[in-house]
């Protein structure tokens, strides 16, 4: 018999996005890929109490340090693989159980933030009875702040500062004298393991040192990694550029450049536009119907080896897929003339997708992504999906916020997972849908919205295009005028009148399909213009 445990992170996204800065989610992400890698077979087999080589620290040592510790306890190389899990296995409950619980306090040692999850499967006759057998839980949540409140920290304005960065011109430049807590402190370079590599890049202007992180990928680069995904983006970026003689992209070192990245060279619209500098879209996708899907996958290789074998071709399947979707839709939106990596994937976890990039950008970036992603699912996933299941093939839904730089990127998560949890009510989990929203001229609030199907979207595609190619910039601001009545009535009146006097507002109806105009279709019209603003 053998006890199976996993240690794995949740609210990855969540804790990611703690920080307002771009250094803090790199830096997380960096620290939770190391602290959760698995070791090579020879790394966790060495000697106890012998110190690894130099170059294998970094590349799963903890993992290898801490089953150094508890003989008889090794990883778990049957299980599936999912980013921010750590599967071991071991002869008794109280050796796994003491590994597990070592390895969920270490992490919590250099990210306090993070919440862990110990999951216990003991004495079992194999690991595929565990895929449907109950788990023994234990959760590591983040310690509770205590009050009366002392100085907070500057970066995530929620734990106590637990550390002061030095004012030398070793801390990277926007640290210096910056007072952090002990979670934000270890998103920095100083803070940071030792062991991982890193490489000080300066900057070609202002001479001063990047706090930039330059990873060193493992394995196959045909596998992104949700928890390194934005390089892994960034090298297979460049290899297709250098295929293609053109120069190397970098990495933006802030949000703030990410906002300056100006719209592609195609759009007609470049350079009229003074807003363009300061606004950033943040996606979220999210397949449908993939846990009904997972679920009855494991319980059936609970007593089947072919099972197991098929769950992981199609968990594997599903992340290449994912992968392929984001690398075309990433090519989509990058202009010859880049010298940066215009889009920030923060999280790639399988089948959910999570990045940031201009708002000048987002549209070709979310056609692109949708429509490769439906191509996809189609070649390489639905293939792996038994037909006996009986359950509908699955889909994917998408949120698209759009905001100005100064709004938090915390905020940003939390309201794009509410964007993305519409659409997916919507479609019923069962369709391609998006769902969408301005916070600069909409509001922080969750706006009540019917979210477009994917079929909707590519029919009103001829009519978005002729808002924002063929309407001027009278017309389209009579239209935001009348349609900003609240009296839905009053609106259609004025909406009927405005075309009876301009061609252009009559070509729009006429584009969408609206012969006559109701409540349902001033609703539509809003919509338009709305999405309308960055539609490119």
């Amino acid at each position: 018999m053998t006890t199976y445990a996993s240690v794995g992170v949740r609210r990855i996204q969540t804790h990611l996005a703690r920080t307002r800065s771009l250094w803090g989610r790199r830096g997380a992400s960096d620290q939770l890929w190391d602290l959760t890698q698995l070791p090579e077979p020879e790394d966790a087999s060495s000697p106890q109490g012998q110190q690894l080589p130099r170059h294998q620290r970094g590349h799963g040592a903890l993992v290898a340090q801490v089953l150094q510790q508890h003989p008889g306890v090794e990883v778990n190389r049957e299980a599936l693989d999912i980013d921010g899990e750590i599967p071991i296995q071991g002869p008794s409950v109280g050796q796994v159980r003491q590994a597990a619980e070592c390895l969920a306090q270490r992490i919590q040692e250099r990210q306090p933030a993070v919440e862990v999850v110990v999951r216990i499967w003991a004495d079992q006759d194999s690991y595929p009875a565990t895929l449907a057998a109950p788990a023994q839980q234990q959760e590591y949540l983040p310690a509770i702040r205590e009050y009366p409140p002392v100085r907070t920290c500057e970066e995530c304005q929620t734990d106590a500062v637990s550390h002061q960065m030095p004012d030398s011109a070793k801390t990277p430049p926007g640290l210096r004298d910056k007072r952090l807590c002990h979670d934000c402190f270890h998103r920095t370079t100083m803070g940071r393991h030792d062991s991982l590599q890193f490489i000080q890049q300066r900057d070609e202007q202002s001479d001063e040192l990047d706090d930039l992180v330059c990873w060193d990928l493992p394995g196959d680069s045909d596998r992104p990694d949700g928890l390194r995904v934005e390089a892994w983006l960034l090298t297979v970026m460049n290899q297709n550029r250098n295929q293609n003689r053109t120069s190397p992209l970098g990495y933006l070192r802030n949000f703030d450049e990410l906002a300056r990245v100006p719209a592609l060279s195609t759009d007609p619209e470049r350079r009229t536009r003074t807003y363009e500098d300061n606004h950033t879209a943040l996606v979220f996708a999210d397949a449908n119907g993939l846990g009904g899907i997972f679920g009855k996958l494991r319980r059936k290789a609970a007593s089947d080896e072919q099972t197991v074998r098929q769950l992981k071709e199609l968990s594997k399947a599903v992340k290449q897929a994912t992968g392929k979707a984001l690398i075309a839709a990433t090519t989509a939106v990058t202009d010859p003339s880049d010298t940066k990596l215009a889009v920030i994937p923060h999280l790639l976890g399988g089948d959910d997708l999570l990045v940031s990039l201009p708002a000048t950008r987002v549209w070709p970036f979310v056609r692109e992504l949708m429509s490769n992603l439906h191509q996809q699912f189609e070649e390489h996933v639905d293939p792996f999906i038994p037909q006996e299941l009986g359950l509908p093939k699955p889909s994917v839904s998408a949120a698209v916020l759009i905001s100005q730089l100064a709004f938090p990127f915390g905020l940003q998560v939390d309201l794009v997972e509410q964007l993305l949890q519409q659409a997916k009510r919507h479609g019923l989990g069962r369709q391609w849908t998006l769902s969408w929203q301005d916070v600069t001229h909409e509001g922080v609030d969750l706006v009540d919205r019917t979210p477009w199907d994917w079929q909707e979207l590519t029919s009103r595609r001829p009519a978005l295009d002729y808002l924002t190619q063929q309407l001027t910039g009278s017309a389209v601001g009579a239209l935001r005028a009348d349609l900003a009545d609240e009296d839905l009535f009053g609106a259609g009146l004025k909406l009927e009148y405005r075309s009876r006097r301009l061609a252009e507002v009559k070509q729009l109806l006429k584009d969408l399909g609206i012969e006559t105009v109701e409540e349902d279709e001033v609703r539509l019209l809003r919509d338009v213009l709305v999405l309308g603003r960055w539609w490119r």
